[in-house]
């Protein structure tokens, strides 16, 4: 899988999946556009971290349109174009049901939804726009398991993966005949970065290196050869979630 002369967007590539996506594209000689929010150093970190040069950060609020906007039109105008986008980008907010208000409560799906759902239907939509002029491209959403199987302590946070999943197989209808082809890994739990409190536990199926496999993932979808699972939903969790 070589990405020489390719430019990749990873939104929410300062930590987590996005930065192993951004660690691995660069790797293979890919060019990568790292997107973050506010934690500039930690957007500077994978920016210091990735193989070859010519790769570039970009801060953005995925919640606002025009931030979107913004976000597409610097990346092409820096890069020329984009060939693949990642889109990692979300938030996670508690919000048990059983314990919060209802102001809490309406906050905290108002604020997931508009990163983790429009946000990042919005960053599809202007990057797909874009690739159709230029021929083609592959987009990769970055789901959760939850989608699946719920999430007790933040209802809205797997409503929005399922949502997710829902945009990427609609979107694959909608521009697979453009050369655009669409992904959705829904991705298990990746262990902390930093320890857990005390009193709190990894799950089992958590592995430090659940991120990268799951970067290699993106990579192999985004390469030639992998158009017949355009709209695909992969899961991505060692088995520690299994559907039929």
């Amino acid at each position: 899988m070589d990405f020489t002369g390719q430019h990749i967007l990873i939104t929410g590539a300062s930590g987590g999946i996005g930065r192993a996506c951004a660690l691995e594209f660069a790797r293979r000689g890919g060019t990568v556009a790292i997107h973050y929010h506010e934690n500039a150093d930690a957007a500077r970190s994978t920016l210091m971290a990735l193989d070859n040069t010519g790769h570039t950060t970009i801060a953005a609020d995925l919640s606002d349109p025009a931030g979107v906007d913004t976000l597409i039109e610097h990346v092409v105008e820096v890069f020329g174009r984009i060939d693949v986008l990642i889109n990692h980008a979300s938030v996670f907010e508690p919000h048990p049901p059983t314990q919060v208000n209802y102001a809490d409560w309406c906050a905290a799906w108002t604020r997931t939804l508009a990163t983790n759902l429009t946000g990042t239907a919005n960053v599809a939509y202007r990057t797909a726009q874009h690739m159709l002029g230029i021929g083609g491209g592959r987009i990769i959403n970055i789901s959760a398991d939850a989608a699946f199987k719920g999430q007790a302590d933040a209802p809205a946070y797997a409503v929005s993966k399922a949502g997710l999943n829902a945009l990427g197989q609609s979107l694959a209808l909608a521009y697979g005949p453009h050369n655009i082809y669409v992904y959705t890994i829904a991705a298990g739990t990746i262990a902390p970065e930093a320890p857990m409190p005390i009193g709190k536990s990894t799950p089992r199926s958590a592995r430090p290196d659940a991120a990268a496999d799951i970067a290699r993932t993106a990579a192999f979808l985004a390469s030639p050869g992998a158009e017949m699972l355009t709209g695909a939903i992969i899961d991505a969790n060692r088995a520690a979630y299994l559907r039929s």
